[in-house]
């Protein structure tokens, strides 16, 4: 173990007490000079801009290298990795951050974002048409992820749902009650 003097070093951001604009300016300039180049985001001046122009000027890029410098400039960042392409492609279907099972349909009337919910889809095909929005597909079981058609149960609406949930509630306070 190391001995010597420990020095305990108080943060430049005191609590209370504000910044004068050269101390913010001095900060600044310190933060630039770490970051230096990895700065992300960083804007160029008009002259290096004309000189990177001027570099540039007369490049012939393929066809393949054009396409993809536009789908980037439009956020997709490479075309050729993306669905079934994709190393981590698991059949368009994942759960999603609320439990419940996600199917990838894009031509669904109520997908969102291309996805539809699982037990909605297994219910429209049960019943041979779209579930109006309505419409709710309980859980008997009360697993989100049990998507078996024997352990769904169609409602017309959200009162129907919750009056099945608040029996289930009650039940399980008697039950408790009893021991």
């Amino acid at each position: 173990m190391p001995t010597g003097v420990y020095l305990r070093v108080k943060p430049i951001h005191r609590k209370g007490k504000s910044l004068s604009k050269e101390h913010k300016k001095r900060l600044s300039e310190e933060h630039k000079k770490k970051i230096g180049a990895f700065n992300k985001g960083k804007t160029f001046s008009d002259e290096t801009r004309k000189k990177l122009s001027i570099a540039n000027k007369g490049q012939k890029r393929s066809k393949q290298t054009r396409l993809k410098m536009s789908l980037s400039h439009k956020g997709i960042l490479r075309p050729d990795l993306q669905g079934n392409k994709a190393y981590n492609w698991k059949g368009g279907k994942h759960v999603n951050m609320e439990g419940y099972v996600v199917v990838l349909c894009r031509d669904h009337p109520h997908s969102k974002k291309g996805y539809v919910l699982e037990h909605r889809l297994m219910m429209e095909q049960k019943i041979r048409r779209y579930l109006k929005p309505e419409e709710i597909v309980h859980h008997i079981n009360g697993l989100k992820t049990d998507n078996r058609l024997k352990n769904l149960q169609l409602l017309k609406n959200r009162s129907q749902h919750m009056k099945i949930h608040r029996a289930e509630q009650l039940a399980r306070q008697n039950e408790g009650g009893k021991k």
